[in-house]
């Protein structure tokens, strides 16, 4: 690199989140909202990082002027979009990375392909030397009440949804490493332990349920969320559904 560009990729972080900071100080105005999706677009695009507090932060206000300025809603998801991207340098890598769309074990979720993606590739990655674990230690993606069912599998495993829409509504899911999906969530029952969301895109509902998932997405890499009346409970013990979800 010479002079500049190392300044640029060195300081470029530091200048894109000063002006992130900027948008913030009008958060209702229409100008502020168009900017922000451009520098985040932007920034994404030349793989700078922000400062994750500055991303917070400005995530944070979007998404309180939005009960009043709506518009302000979608500012707030390209922020958190953006979050997700940061992600790929915080989630946990899987050792001995084993990938395959028929593995010994499965998933049972809801994963539609996008209209003429790109790219697309749907499967389940894991460390195919670890054990596999039982009970409270193991990984799962399934329908909240399905749990019982799970009884052996991976402690931690990555689901690769390029190209796919994975819908989240009334779904547990627990050490899983969702990447390149586009996340769906309309506010329903929802339990998340310790989910990592990389390079994803998110289509949130603007309702209670929407707006806590979105700040829990903000606050942190690792999320943890429960919408209401779904307590979580110990002493479960699981097994990954056998179903039709990686074909």
């Amino acid at each position: 690199m010479n002079g500049i560009e190392t300044f640029i990729h060195d300081n470029g972080g530091f200048i894109a989140g000063l002006r992130l900071q900027q948008c913030v100080t009008n958060p209702v105005n229409p100008q502020s909202i168009a900017d922000v999706q451009q520098i985040l677009k932007s920034a994404e695009k030349s793989k700078v990082a922000i400062p994750l507090d500055v991303v917070e932060y400005a995530g944070t206000k979007f998404m309180e002027v939005s009960q009043s300025n709506p518009s302000a809603w979608d500012a707030a998801l390209s922020v958190v979009d953006y979050r997700s991207f940061l992600n790929a340098e915080l989630a946990p890598t899987i050792p001995h990375f084993f990938f395959t769309t028929s593995p010994e074990f499965t998933v049972k979720f809801a994963a539609a392909k996008l209209p003429n993606p790109s790219e697309a590739m749907l499967g389940v990655a894991f460390d195919r030397k670890a054990e596999m674990a039982s009970g409270s230690q193991s990984a799962l993606f399934v329908k909240i009440g399905e749990e019982a069912q799970v009884v052996k599998a991976p402690r931690e495993f990555l689901v690769e949804a390029l190209g796919y829409n994975i819908a989240l509504d009334h779904y547990h899911v627990k050490n899983v490493i969702i990447r390149d999906a586009k996340i769906t969530y309309t506010g329903g029952p929802l339990i998340l332990e310790n989910v990592y969301f990389v390079n994803c895109t998110f289509e949130i509902s603007q309702q209670a349920n929407g707006q806590e998932f979105a700040k829990s997405l903000l606050n942190t890499s690792s999320v943890i969320f429960r919408a209401d009346g779904y307590p979580l409970h110990s002493g479960y013990r699981y097994r990954l559904w056998f179903g039709r979800g990686f074909r």
